[in-house]
């Protein structure tokens, strides 16, 4: 008894010493700076001269007053994933997928707030919002075991900075949309066609009615409805029936009696998924088109204008002359006369974001598919787009090399001068059905491009940058006892050197590739599914696809006999980059990782930091990072860390002598940690004996590494 009560005392003690020693610190070691180029908008809400877009990073306010001058006026960052808004008043209402939604103060668009963050269960899908209510649609699948939750839930935000919930609706199949008509909700669903609920007791709501299509009361039908708009006493339901052979069309629903919805009339269209209703006007929008429908005879609704759109249309809303659209372009069209719809601006920077490139004081940003984007990032905390070159088909990777951009696209390697980054002059292009539609795999190297492509590799002269062509085509000797089956997999270049990976056999030649035409394999390193190779210094870091391989890392000084020296218990698919000491991988999902180099031959894990979108590259200058996290470009500075967590005694290492040194400080009244940080092996917020539990579990027992937050 006396041994625990010493031990009690000994421990308190620890406590209140570590309670002064350990202090609170950011170990955030990229920090947000700013971001633009938001992606693809989720939702749109038009209210006066602004539209409000939901895009994966938030929300972005839009000045339209002049459409064609249209002007970004104000981001508000969000830290969830985003996907529907609706306005009420000064307020947006914006759904995250996790289950809730923010309420945003807009009545100064220039300035939204963030209100309040109200939290639900399930998974958010969408939101409507009616005078003080909202009504929030949800969908969640529980695997173990198997359930399926599915409602509306009604939220009161009489009080925008307290939503209170109210009730809850259940639902059959997942809740598309949903209308309000008086005291009556309508909710269309997917496969289950329409429900009908009195409302008159928010408290309390009651089915009084539904019109199910093909639906049996047992089975799904096929029959999805997306929308529903309602003029007086008839609904307008756009459906589509994927059961073989698809149709989908308009159906026209008498509902004077709520609680016996009759089909009056159905119209077939293509694909009809968006739907809106301005008086006597309904909008309707298939994947590329935008009609404009009568509906002053509601029975017989001709059509009274269509125009085609330049992207695939998601949601549509509208306010006074203007309709606005999610799509890749976000494209607004003036609806001020019905029969002569317009379409006024697009724009040009929404696509996705595959990678970026830093020269100087510019970032080249390669889209997905509206072509690539110079950014002026002279000051990383506002940078600016100065222009856009749309290309002919997909965009998947830059590389800028003295003022003139390489861009790998859909079946080409196209050349812009951008020695006037306002204004990228097309040079010329390299164009052949062969090259990968999916960007394959190119490197610049002088005046030479190097394509993979399959199990061959195009060798390009671009000593006249308007007229490339094809100065060779090399198929590697195959090296093994596998007769055939080999397919390079990437090619990489460093110097005068290409490091070929093939995925059959598992195997990396190295190239002299001094004289282009005629490559000489000096070397080659096994290792299992060997995917990319990146460079730094005199070390090759090679990946493998492998769960249990990682990455190996050579000292290549003398490429004709690669030395393994380290290793990294991860793989890489997109290339890395280095700073000083550090080493960023992308992660896509994950967002990307750092590792310290210093030691070569045992470098270890920094940190991770996690991104709002997929991390495909990450380029360091200086003390910024600029990122192509796919939704966004972002720009995040650096604190990385001058210590190793774990290495308590800071002696260079993680050994025994850390644990022995953190039971020194706790019990025995000996320094602490320089810094303090470098003793928290396991990310808890203070040094205590648990880090020495988590040591001696890392150095014995082979337990996780120490971590960083």
């Amino acid at each position: 008894m006396r041994y625990v009560q010493s031990h009690s005392f000994r421990l308190l003690c620890f406590l209140v010493l570590f309670a002064s020693l350990a202090s609170a610190t950011d170990n955030s070691f990229a920090t947000y700076e700013s971001s633009i180029l938001w992606g693809e908008a989720m939702d749109v809400s038009v209210s006066g001269n602004y539209t409000f877009y939901v895009k994966a990073y938030g929300l972005e306010v839009v000045d339209i007053s002049d459409p064609l001058n249209r002007n970004i006026v104000a981001r508000l960052l969000l830290d969830r994933g985003c996907n529907s808004i609706g306005i009420s008043g000064t307020h947006a209402y914006i759904s995250f997928r996790e289950g809730g939604f923010y309420s945003v103060d807009i009545s100064d668009p220039h300035l939204p707030l963030i209100k309040s963050t109200f939290e639900a269960e399930n998974y958010s899908i969408n939101i409507t919002v009616k005078d003080d209510v909202a009504f929030l649609g949800r969908d969640l699948f529980l695997f173990d075991p198997p359930q399926q939750f599915r409602d509306v839930a009604l939220v009161d935000i009489s009080n925008p900075a307290s939503p209170e919930l109210i009730s809850t609706i259940s639902t059959i199949g997942r809740p598309h949309s949903v209308t309000l008509l008086d005291n009556y909700l309508f909710i269309v669903e997917k496969n289950y066609g329409l429900q009908i609920f009195d409302i008159s007791d928010q408290t309390a709501p009651s089915l009084v009615g539904y019109f199910a299509g093909d639906y049996d009361g047992i089975n799904p039908n096929g029959l999805n409805y997306y929308g529903v708009a309602i003029k007086g006493e008839v609904a307008y339901i756009p459906w589509l029936n994927t059961a073989w052979p698809i149709t989908s069309g308009l159906h026209v629903l008498d509902i004077i009696d709520p609680a016996n919805p009759e089909l009056i009339n159905n119209y077939e269209f293509h694909h009809i998924d968006n739907i809106a209703l301005d008086g006597d006007v309904l909008y309707l929008a298939d994947n590329w088109n935008l009609y404009a429908i009568d509906v002053s005879s509601p029975i017989y609704p001709p059509t009274i204008d269509h125009i085609e759109t330049q992207a695939w249309i998601k949601t549509i809303d509208l306010s006074g002359q203007y309709l606005a659209t999610t799509s890749v372009g976000n494209v607004i069209f003036d609806i001020s006369v019905p029969s002569e719809l317009e379409m006024v601006s697009s724009e040009p920077y929404s696509a996705r974001v595959n990678e970026v490139f830093v020269s100087g004081d510019y970032a080249y940003i390669a889209h997905h598919s509206s072509g690539f984007t110079v950014v002026d990032i002279s000051n990383p905390q506002s940078p600016i787009p100065l222009s856009n070159r749309p290309l002919n088909g997909l965009t998947f990777s830059i590389q800028v090399i003295e003022n003139i951009a390489y861009i790998n696209a859909h079946y080409a390697l196209e050349i812009y001068d951008v020695s006037d980054p306002s204004n990228p002059a097309f040079l010329g292009k390299f164009s052949n059905p062969e090259l990968p539609s999916n960007g394959g795999d190119f490197t610049i190297q002088g005046e030479m491009a190097y394509y993979s492509i399959g199990d061959k590799k195009y060798i390009l002269d671009l000593s006249n940058l308007n007229h490339p062509t094809v100065s060779g085509i090399y198929t590697p000797e195959y090296i093994g006892d596998i007769e055939s089956g080999h397919q390079i997999r990437n090619v990489n270049i460093n110097g005068n050197y290409a490091y070929i990976s093939y995925n059959r056999p598992d195997v990396v030649h190295i190239v002299d590739i001094s004289d282009p035409v005629s490559p000489i394999v000096v070397s080659s390193y096994e290792i299992s599914r060997p995917y990319i190779t990146a460079f730094h210094d005199n070390y090759a870091f090679i990946s493998s696809q492998s769960s249990v391989r990682g990455t190996d890392i050579l000292d290549v000084s003398d490429p004709a006999n690669p030395i393994l020296v380290g290793h990294l218990d991860t793989y890489f698919r997109h290339e890395p980059s280095f700073s000083g000491d550090f080493m960023f991988i992308p992660n896509e999902l994950l967002g990307f990782s750092i590792y310290n180099i210093a030691d070569i031959s045992d470098p270890y894990f920094v940190g991770q930091i996690d991104t709002q979108g997929r991390t495909y590259s990450v380029k360091p200058v200086g003390d910024n990072l600029f990122i192509a996290d796919r939704d966004a470009f972002l720009v995040m500075s650096m604190n990385l860390p001058t210590y190793q967590s774990g290495d308590a005694n800071n002696d260079g290492d993680v050994n025994v002598g850390d644990p022995v040194y953190i039971i020194n400080t706790v019990f025995k009244g000996g320094p602490p940690p320089q810094p303090i940080e470098a003793g928290d092996s396991n990310c808890d917020g203070d040094v205590n004996i648990g880090d020495v539990v988590y040591l001696v579990n890392h150095i014995f027992k082979g337990g996780d590494a120490p971590c960083y937050n």
